[in-house]
């Protein structure tokens, strides 16, 4: 997968990004005497939007809306593109970077990847869930846009560490573990649930057994009903 560090370095830190969706925001960019605020909206009585560099990326600040977070060009194609934190990379390198796309075509894989692991041969599989059940920031801009930890737990949504596969025709189960590019999550219901996969080829696996009269919805629609 193309690192972040490639996308901001060939976009002068994410500069140019933010300038295609934001061109008044250009003259933000200059030297120390440059304005570092623009409006963003036609109806803005001051320049309420603001860029700022820290660590030698750009980020962009809408202070005067509903939405006050900073955004890196990435998290800010996300948004505007409705697209996944893999799927922003690869935006990027497409529109702004070409050679990124090409570079290493014939070693490793673009296309993101868990850890894996030989594991003891077990008959069905189960899940290891996260000891905390904390989100990491990415796991959170990889489910999309304005997720929460308490969104995730209306849903009843779970970080995973990762989950062991039932034996295959070989006798053999794997342990395929998370890592920064490749989340695992798991919806748990108790004595079941559903792996979530987002940037898998296999997206959702149950695990468990499935009521036949189960609902899928928030937290307290399920236990209401």
């Amino acid at each position: 997968m193309i690192s972040k560090d490639a996308i901001f370095q060939a976009t002068e830190g994410g500069k140019a990004v933010i300038i295609r969706y934001y061109p008044q925001s250009s003259s933000c960019f200059t030297g120390s005497g440059g304005r570092r605020n623009f409006k963003i909206r036609a109806d803005d009585k001051n320049p309420s939007c603001t860029v700022f560099c820290k660590e030698g990326v750009w980020f962009i600040q809408d202070k005067g809306g509903s939405d006050t977070k900073a955004y890196t060009a990435i998290q800010l194609v996300m948004r505007e593109q409705n697209l996944k934190y893999g799927q922003a990379i690869q935006w990027i390198a497409q529109n702004f970077a070409p050679h990124l796309c090409h570079e290493g075509s014939s070693g490793p894989s673009l296309k993101p990847e868990p850890k894996r692991e030989k594991a003891a041969a077990q008959e069905k599989i189960t899940v290891i869930k996260r000891k905390g059940g904390k989100f990491t920031e990415r796991e959170l801009q990889v489910l999309g846009y304005k997720i929460t930890p308490e969104s995730c737990a209306d849903l009843c949504l779970i970080p995973l560490e990762g989950y062991i596969t039932a034996k295959n025709a070989k006798g053999q189960s794997w342990k395929i573990l998370s890592t920064e590019d490749y989340p695992i999550f798991f919806y748990d219901y108790g004595k079941w649930g559903k792996i979530y996969q987002p940037l898998g080829d296999i997206r959702f696996m149950y695990v468990g057994d499935k009521p036949t009269d189960f609902i899928f919805g928030e937290r307290e629609f399920i236990e209401n009903f």
